[in-house]
């Protein structure tokens, strides 16, 4: 809760609060994972009656990044979502009561959207994750994992896709004439250039929050690896070494679709910082040839 809660992101200071697994004495683990990202914080969408509020639980403050690079000139919001999703789960050992799949409790938690998982037959198949007896309650963690990476990373498009709208020549720019065709072609006033700057920066600080998530998911698994290393472990752990070994083919494909949605973010974002500095020293090369020439 504290790293859905507070303003400072879950990643920052000395230590990475984005994730927690544990257990209790008796039968109960428990697991927790915060997904955030950044999205176009368009003000007049959040204005008005606040029954048109759509997020789940209380409306927490949250990190903003404002930047005069719209269209014309104006500045643009970007603020932070974060999707909480915990979890108690029992497990056979400590267990009075004899049970292949023991109790399990899951929730989310969303700042903008209700939070929708994948958890059909079909949509777990497809994911080809495994529901060992006595850990399936792991399992379903595993897959909201692939589902909240999934809404995490269509988030960031959304994102993505909101900068690119802002710098996108219209056939309405491009027969208007007069001075914005102007600023395409010339930037004159050195104003668009600056904005391919900034953008691009801009850029480059979200790549940084796109790494964040699947590095917490990386140390996640690294845990409990350690902690449940499938065959030959040293010590009776909660999970037979079967088990174990199922749910640690589960975690590689966790971490696998977390790394192929990061893989996609990050090369877009490359394309798109090149593309801008291209752009920025394109029209500062024509404003020297120009002042020069």
């Amino acid at each position: 809760m504290h790293a859905f809660c507070r303003l400072k992101g879950p990643e920052e200071g000395s230590r990475c609060i984005s994730w927690s697994l544990g257990t209790s004495p008796d039968c109960w683990t428990y697991l927790h994972f915060v997904f955030y990202s950044f999205g176009h914080d368009d003000d007049s969408a959040s204005q008005g009656d606040s029954d048109l509020w759509t997020g789940s639980g209380v409306k927490c403050e949250r990190r903003s990044i404002s930047l005069p690079i719209g269209r014309n000139g104006e500045t643009v919001t970007f603020g932070e979502d974060r999707t909480w999703l915990g979890m108690r789960t029992g497990t056979s050992y400590g267990n009075w009561i004899e049970a292949k799949h023991p109790g399990t409790v899951a929730f989310s938690m969303c700042d903008e959207r209700h939070f929708v998982p994948r958890a059909s037959h079909s949509e777990w198949n497809e994911c080809g994750l495994k529901h060992p007896d006595g850990a399936s309650g792991i399992a379903l963690f595993q897959m909201l994992l692939m589902s909240g990476t999934d809404l995490w990373s269509s988030t960031w498009q959304n994102c993505l896709d909101y900068i690119d709208s802002l710098y996108e020549v219209t056939i309405g720019d491009l027969v208007s004439g007069g001075e914005r065709l102007e600023t395409l072609m010339a930037d004159p006033s050195g104003q668009l250039a600056e904005r391919y700057f900034k953008t691009a920066n801009l850029l480059k600080i979200f790549q940084k929050h796109v790494d964040a998530i699947p590095h917490s998911l990386r140390a996640m698994e690294k845990t409990w690896r350690r902690t449940y290393p499938g065959l030959h472990a040293d010590l009776l752990t909660r999970f037979s070494e079967t088990t174990q070994v199922e749910l640690l083919d589960n975690w590689r494909l966790v971490i696998a679709h977390a790394e192929n949605k990061h893989g996609q973010l990050s090369a877009r974002i490359e394309k798109m910082v090149a593309e801008l500095m291209r752009l920025r020293d394109s029209l500062f090369l024509s404003r020297l040839s120009r002042d020069t020439g």
